[in-house]
């Protein structure tokens, strides 16, 4: 038999015999073959170049995109194709740039469009695939790219109408924006990962984030910002951290659109009309309403993009794409994604892997060598920086049990959640589905992951505290995209009878509508009590998004911030520190923002955390606190670099400070008052 079925026949048979003319006409053949690689080498490389020429980078991305989906044969419409794609492109391109860091050219936009276009068109060459695109669109395809929109446009409106050094009272609402753009910026300027140029970024970033912090999402801000401004340069750091936080923007609206998607491809072929929509409606509403847009007021910008590619893991985990070469693909760029963007959550990838290869043995066994290949790649890659990290004497167990700032997540809603995935399996018919069953798996895995955590750190501490709540935000993202396996029992229920025609998508909006109802009664219900994005309780009318949309969350010191801009005194390279009140953390954060613009961050880590108590430089405060707090910045400046300039806006303590550098004549430093600044 071959591989249509067909018996083989003596006469079939020698028709397949070489003869004098296939002889022939075998070596032209070959030849013929090879002009074609030349061929799209040549093209790639000419595209690139010529876009670059032409000062166009910022289209290679998205032709980039294009590209890699008509190479791909998974997914049978235009969205689906397209998310699968970008996912092979987001894990590709971050593997790569183990390559892109050590070789000369850096990040600069023409050798990385010439090696990427050129990977896809040899891959097409190789595979003998012609480029093609699906034209099948779902009226859900609304839902799924309209949800990312919406959620775009509501984080952004705030600040849309703002001038760059007005965005400070946004973007700077948390400190560790500050590290994260630190990052951001060093690998910029590095033109690769920081930890293969661990000396030249220790100067610009907090040892050790140069070893040890996931790097994803900034490599890959980094690499299309290279693209957006056609140079490998970054340009003035004001305009940089505007740039940066509006990519973290794009990433909260990627998340969003991730997670609909998620919830409508595991769903799959079996859920269709008003059901899919319904499905992807409620999972809409229900990303949006939830808690998700306080990581961006708390500046955990790497975890928006790492769940973002973990939503895309458990989509394409629980319903792999019909062709298996790309399943393994596509799930092992996910891997070094989801490792790369938040390392926390690999242990979940990886688990649900493992899972699934279980489930569909069968559709793997005859592909045991190149999947297993793969896999082994996929890991080496993936857990490359995790490992020399443990290796350079991180401590993690330490960093496991740390504490911060924490996003409220409804332990509720997530057992209801989990209950509506799991519930379905009481039916044989649920438990033949593939899908099910694997999204099943990766719901337990989750909820494992979640508790032996949470046990772990109630052994040490008494109690749960950062992480634990981002492995529990990770747990509600698998339950979100998991939605999609509960709605496969609806498709028995009866359909209404739509018009026909042009008019039918329309009588599908009334029961989006319903979902939509539905699922903001389900966020009411969850949000009660919980800390909104302005610190107070979030009613069913002030959900996170509402209220950061209404610009009533605003950085504490974005004043002084725009004070020191204004002045001219933002990365003027005079290493510095700033006094603006008596309240010690915001001088400590204003401080840390000019050591990030000045990119000398690394080398005043110990002179910034020197001051973290010194309470002084506003008002006139008392004698014992003044000299209590004169001695912690005079034993910052020693152990800081020489000749500091210090930033104050209270003429008073500016004289103390001069008279106290007049009795020590060993500390260098210089004093400006900028009254502007208080």
């Amino acid at each position: 038999m071959d591989s249509t079925g067909h018996a083989h026949t003596p006469e079939r048979i020698s028709s397949w015999q070489p003869t004098v003319d296939s002889a022939r006409t075998a070596a032209p053949r070959a030849w013929l073959r090879v002009g074609w690689l030349a061929a799209v080498l040549g093209a790639a490389w000419l595209v690139a170049f010529a876009l670059h020429a032409l000062r166009l980078d910022v289209v290679a991305p998205f032709l980039l995109l294009v590209v890699v989906a008509s190479v791909l044969r998974s997914g049978t419409n235009l969205v689906d194709r397209l998310m699968l794609a970008a996912a092979l492109l987001a894990g590709t391109a971050l593997s790569l740039g183990l390559v892109f860091s050590i070789w000369p050219w850096g990040l600069r936009p023409v050798p990385v469009a010439g090696t990427l276009f050129s990977l896809a068109g040899g891959a097409a060459w190789l595979l003998r695939r012609r480029p093609g695109l699906p034209r099948r669109m779902l009226g859900s395809d609304l839902v799924v790219l309209g949800s990312g929109l919406v959620a775009f446009l509501a984080v952004y409106a705030p600040a849309a109408k703002l001038p760059a050094v007005r965005r400070f009272i946004f973007s700077a609402t948390a400190e560790d924006r500050y590290a994260h753009f630190a990052l951001f910026d060093t690998i910029h300027r590095l033109g690769g990962y920081t930890f293969l140029h661990q000396r030249q970024a220790a100067v610009a970033v907090a040892h050790p984030a140069e070893i040890v912090y996931p790097f994803g999402s900034h490599f890959l801000y980094a690499l299309f910002d290279t693209f957006l401004r056609s140079t490998a340069g970054p340009g003035p750091p004001l305009a940089e951290l505007n740039r940066y936080f509006i990519y973290v923007l794009l990433a909260y609206a990627f998340l969003i659109m991730s997670i609909v998607w998620a919830a409508r491809w595991i769903a799959g072929p079996l859920v269709t009309g008003w059901r899919r929509l319904f499905v992807c409606s409620l999972v809409a509403a229900l990303a949006i309403g939830g808690p998700f847009v306080l990581m961006i007021e708390d500046g955990f910008d790497s975890q928006v993009l790492g769940l973002a590619f973990l939503a895309l893991t458990v989509a394409v985990l629980a319903r792999p794409p019909r062709v298996v070469g790309e399943q393994v693909l596509i799930a092992c760029a996910l891997l070094v994604a989801v490792a790369y963007s938040y390392n926390l959550y690999a242990p979940m990838a990886v688990a649900g892997m493992g899972a699934a290869a279980v489930v569909y043995h069968r559709r793997l066994r005859r592909h045991w060598l190149f999947w297993a290949g793969c896999f082994a790649a996929g890991c080496a890659v993936a857990f490359y920086q995790s490992a020399l990290a443990v290796v350079s004497g991180f401590n993690a167990q330490a960093q496991a049990l740390a504490g911060g700032v924490r996003l409220p997540v409804s332990a509720g809603l997530l057992l209801v959640l989990a209950l509506a995935i799991v519930a379905p399996m009481a039916s044989s018919v649920a438990r033949r589905l593939p899908a099910g069953r694997v999204m099943v798996a990766q719901v337990a895995i989750a909820a494992a992951v979640v508790v032996i955590f949470g046990v772990y750190q109630l052994l040490s501490t008494g109690h749960t505290s950062y992480y634990y709540d981002k492995l529990l935000t990770a747990a509600y993202i698998v339950c979100l995209a998991g939605l999609g396996s509960a709605a496969v029992p609806a498709r028995r229920l009866p359909a209404p009878s739509w018009p026909r025609g042009l008019l039918r998508p329309l009588a599908e909006v009334p029961l989006a509508l319903v979902a939509v109802v539905a699922a903001v009664g389900i966020v009411a219900a969850s949000q009660w009590g919980m800390r909104s994005a302005g610190g107070g309780t979030a009613a069913w009318r002030a959900t996170p998004l509402a209220v950061w949309s209404a610009g009533k969350v605003r950085a504490p010191t974005s004043a002084s911030m725009i004070a020191l801009a204004d002045a001219h005194v933002l990365a003027d390279g005079v290493p510095s520190l700033v006094f603006y009140s008596n309240w010690a953390l915001g001088n400590w954060r204003d401080s840390f923002l000019v050591a990030v613009f000045n990119r000398d961050l690394g080398e005043m880590k110990k002179t910034i955390g020197g001051i973290l108590y010194a309470k002084v430089g506003g008002p006139p405060i008392s004698a014992r606190i003044t000299r209590l707090g004169l001695n912690r910045v005079l034993a910052a400046l020693r152990a800081g670099p020489p000749h500091l300039r210090i930033i104050v806006a209270n003429a008073l303590f500016a004289r103390e400070l001069e008279a106290m550098l007049a009795s020590h004549p060993d500390v260098r430093a210089t004093v400006l008052v900028l009254p502007t600044l208080g």
